[in-house]
C-alpha cells in the first residue's frame, strides 16, 4: 500500500503504527535489523532522525552525541563524515546515512523522516533531506516530521515537495493551555500534528480534527498505552513495540 493510500485510510479505527526508531526494546535503534524486524512484523513504514555534519552528510540518529547508541563520545553537528562513518553500533553495524538507509530499502517500505536540528537555522538540513529523498525518487514514501513548523514550511517549499505529507511535533510546554492558538497556526497542507500521549484529550483531538489535521501520538510503550491511544481516537501513533501495537489494533476492532 503506498503512503498516500494509508494516510487517505488513517482514521481512529485504521490508525497508523510509526515503528519508533526501528524497534529500539529488540535492535539498537536505528539499525537495519530494527528496521527489519519492523518490516517482518508487517509494518509499512520506518523512522529515521537525521543531523547533519559539518560538512553536511546526513547521519540517522536520535541523539547529536553518539555515546548513548555506541559508546563513542562524539557529536555528529561538530564532526566530519570521516570521523563517524567507521563507529559501529551496538550490534556491530555502522552508524547509517540516510542515503544508505533508502539505498537499501528504496520504495518497498515508506519513510517518517524527521530534522533533527542543532545549532544550524537558515534550514539547510531540510534543503539536504529534500535533496536526498530526490535522488532516490522516494517523493511519493516520506513523510516529514519536525518540531519547528518553520522546517516543515521550508520542506513544503523545496522541489517535488507540496503534495509530500508532513507531521508537526508539537512539544510546546504550554500547548495543552493554548491548545487553539498553537492549531491554528499550522498550515492546512500540514497532515499531521503530533502530540504526547497524555495530551490526546477530546478536546485536543476534536480540535485538531475539527481544523482538518489528522492526530498523532507519541511515545506508545506497554499494553495500557495502546489502550489508551485506541481510547483517544487518534490517528496514528509511534510506538516502541511495532508488533505488539500492529497486532493489537489489528485485533481490537
Amino acid at each position: 500500500m503506498s503512503l498516500q493510500s494509508e494516510i487517505q485510510k488513517a482514521s481512529p479505527k485504521s490508525v497508523m503504527v510509526f515503528p519508533h526508531r526501528g524497534m529500539l526494546y529488540h535492535n539498537p535503534e536505528h539499525s537495519f535489523a530494527g528496521y527489519d524486524e519492523n518490516i517482518k512484523d508487517g509494518a509499512t513504514i520506518i523512522e529515521q532522525d537525521v543531523h547533519m555534519t559539518k560538512d553536511k552528510h546526513l547521519i540517522v540518529s536520535h541523539d547529536d552525541n553518539l555515546i548513548r547508541t555506541t559508546g563513542k563520545n562524539i557529536s555528529i553537528s561538530h564532526s566530519n563524515y570521516e570521523q563517524i562513518k567507521n563507529i559501529h553500533l551496538r550490534n556491530g553495524e555502522n552508524v547509517h546515512t540516510l542515503d544508505e538507509v533508502m539505498a537499501k530499502y528504496k520504495n518497498k517500505v515508506n519513510y517518517v523522516i524527521e530534522a533533527k536540528r542543532e545549532f544550524q537555522h537558515n534550514f539547510e538540513l531540510e534543503h539536504l533531506i529534500a535533496a536526498a529523498i530526490n535522488k532516490h525518487k522516494l517523493t511519493d514514501n516520506v513523510l516529514i516530521q519536525d518540531a519547528d513548523l518553520n522546517g516543515l514550511i521550508a520542506i513544503h517549499k523545496e522541489n517535488n515537495f507540496d503534495k509530500v505529507p508532513t507531521l508537526w511535533l508539537e512539544n510546546d510546554k504550554n500547548f495543552k493551555k493554548n491548545y487553539k492558538k498553537t492549531i491554528d497556526k499550522a498550515p492546512e497542507y500540514i497532515t499531521f500534528i503530533s502530540v504526547p500521549l497524555k495530551l490526546a484529550k477530546p478536546e485536543i483531538v476534536n480540535y485538531i480534527h475539527q481544523k482538518k489535521h489528522l492526530v498523532n501520538v507519541w511515545t506508545v510503550t506497554n499494553y495500557d498505552d495502546n489502550v489508551v491511544a485506541k481510547k483517544s481516537k487518534v490517528d496514528s501513533l509511534f510506538t516502541n513495540d511495532a508488533k505488539f501495537t500492529l497486532n493489537y489494533f489489528k485485533h481490537s476492532f
